[in-house]
C-alpha cells in the first residue's frame, strides 16, 4: 500500500505517527513524574528529649539529605549534666513518599509520645520558668513513662503555659 502512496501522503502519515508518539511519551512522563515515588522522606523524634532527625531514602537503600535538630531540653541536659549520657527513644513520626518534583504522594507515621505535640518554642518557654531540677525531672519522667503518660504531662505543660485556652 505504501508503494501506491505519494511522497506527500507518506510524509503526512509519518508526521502524525511521530506527533502521536511524542504526545504519548510526554503524557507517560507526566504520569510517572507526578505519581511514582522517587524517594521517601523519613523523620524521627526522640520521645524523651524532643530532638528530631531525618533523611531521604532512595530506591536501593541509600540515604541523602540527613539532618538533625537538638531540642532545647537535650541542649540543656548536655550543658548541665555533661557526664551523664542522654537516653534516646526514637519514634518514626513521618514517612512520606515523594515524586521527582517534591510532591508528597503517600504519608505514614507511627504512634507518638508527648514530645511530638510540644513545640520547641513552648518547651523553651516552659524551661525558662522552671528550675534546673524541674527540667531534669521532666526528662527523667519522660524516660520512664509510656506514651499516654507523656502526652498527659505535655497537656499539663500546655495548660500551664496557656491557662485560658
Amino acid at each position: 500500500m505504501e508503494a501506491n502512496c505519494t511522497y506527500t501522503e507518506r510524509m503526512k502519515r509519518r508526521f502524525w505517527i511521530w506527533t502521536a508518539s511524542l504526545v504519548l511519551l510526554i503524557l507517560g512522563f507526566g504520569y510517572v513524574a507526578t505519581s511514582v515515588e522517587a524517594y521517601t522522606s523519613v523523620a524521627y523524634i526522640c520521645e524523651n528529649t524532643g530532638s528530631r532527625y531525618g533523611y531521604h531514602l532512595w530506591p536501593g537503600g541509600f540515604k541523602t539529605s540527613e539532618w538533625a535538630r537538638k531540642s532545647f531540653l537535650e541542649s540543656f541536659l548536655v550543658e548541665s549534666r555533661p557526664k551523664t549520657g542522654i537516653q534516646h527513644r526514637w519514634s518514626r513520626c513521618a514517612y512520606m513518599g515523594t515524586t521527582i518534583f517534591g510532591n508528597h504522594i503517600s504519608f505514614a507515621d507511627g504512634p507518638l509520645g508527648g514530645m511530638a505535640y510540644l513545640s520547641q518554642a513552648d518547651l523553651a518557654k516552659w524551661m525558662e520558668h522552671h528550675s534546673q531540677a524541674e527540667v531534669v525531672g521532666l526528662y527523667d519522667f519522660l524516660c520512664k513513662s509510656n506514651r499516654e503518660e507523656s502526652r498527659k504531662r505535655v497537656d499539663e505543660i500546655r495548660r500551664e503555659l496557656y491557662p485560658y485556652g
